[in-house]
């Protein structure tokens, strides 16, 4: 997502629209509501009268950011390989498709090729050049760039001054294999910066820092799956799991980069229910506690959330 955030900053498409979407465990009926969008008075229940705009449409001008293509089932790759083919989209209930002029960015973890690949050939010649991305155990160089990165990310939305990774802090970073890549290192940089609170610094004694050099795995495995990544599990385990530490402390916006907008505004959704004590808010205690942040700024992005998800 990094990568693909540089290309549109650089492109001359970098004052219009970036969109990303992760395919990972998108069911069909998501897949064609997100992707497709529908048209005006469709009729199709829970769907806005004023019609809502596929993310492709969202994107329009732009560049659309597919993530965990690999994951992709056959389906849903034929009916994705038919919009890039074409260069348009028919929202649901639609009479006539829109024309498209979108830069399409994927990326996968997944192999891209038979025998291991799922990735159909058709659709893999159509998405043109691939580029390898090593590893980031392969590329530890970039370990200060993108830890100030994410502290400075981390800072703004939340409103707080940017914290630095101290030098003996970095060595220790280092030290680790990173199996997760750079997603593994952002949620640890936003969890030690939460867990930092008002230090200007990341220390080795920072409790995230701490864990990943005794081995613990924290928030990667855990409760709701033996193997795989936390944004996988169902909204209550990930709740759970954010107490028992097991998932990080991170802002809304961290969680929609993981696991998109439907599955984070559940993730808000189900916090509320089970914290708010009827209300439709947290409490300020609980929204840090929970998401690292007070309760206008937890507001603030779940909005923003909601936005992306409905009008783009």
């Amino acid at each position: 997502m990094l990568v693909a955030r540089a290309l549109h900053q650089a492109s001359p498409r970098r004052h219009q629209p970036y969109v990303d979407f992760n395919f990972s465990g998108i069911p069909d009926s998501l897949f064609e509501s997100e992707v497709y969008g529908h048209a005006r008075r469709s009729g199709i229940a829970g769907s806005d009268s004023g019609g809502r705009p596929g993310i492709f449409e969202q994107a329009q001008g732009g560049v659309m950011f597919l993530d965990e293509i690999g994951d992709m089932p056959q389906s849903q790759q034929v009916k994705l390989f038919l919009i890039l083919d074409r260069e348009q989209v028919r929202p649901l209930s639609a009479t006539r498709p829109v024309q498209l002029n979108v830069r399409v960015i994927s990326a996968t973890n997944q192999p891209l090729r038979p025998p291991e690949g799922r990735l159909r050939p058709e659709l893999l010649r159509r998405l043109g050049y691939v580029i390898h991305i090593p590893a980031l155990r392969e590329r530890l160089d970039d370990l200060p760039l993108l830890c100030q990165y994410f502290l400075d990310r981390y800072a703004s939305e939340n409103q707080t001054s940017p914290k630095v990774v101290t030098d003996e802090t970095m060595d220790a970073l280092s030290r680790h294999d990173w199996p997760e890549n750079v997603g593994e290192l952002k949620n640890v940089i936003e969890g030690a910066a939460f867990d930092a609170r008002n230090m200007p610094f990341i220390l080795p004694d920072n409790p995230q820092i701490r864990k990943l050099v005794s081995g613990g795995r924290g928030a990667s495995i855990g409760i709701g799956s033996a193997t795989g990544s936390f944004y996988e599990w169902p909204v209550e385990n990930i709740l759970a799991g954010i107490e028992s530490g097991e998932c990080p402390v991170q802002p809304i916006s961290a969680w929609a980069d993981g696991m998109g907008h439907p599955k984070t505004l559940q993730l808000a959704e189900a916090a509320i229910r089970k914290f708010a004590g009827g209300h439709r808010h947290l409490s300020d205690d609980d929204a840090v506690r929970l998401f690292g942040m007070k309760q206008h700024a937890l507001k603030t992005q779940v909005i923003d959330r909601r936005k992306a998800e409905w009008h783009g």
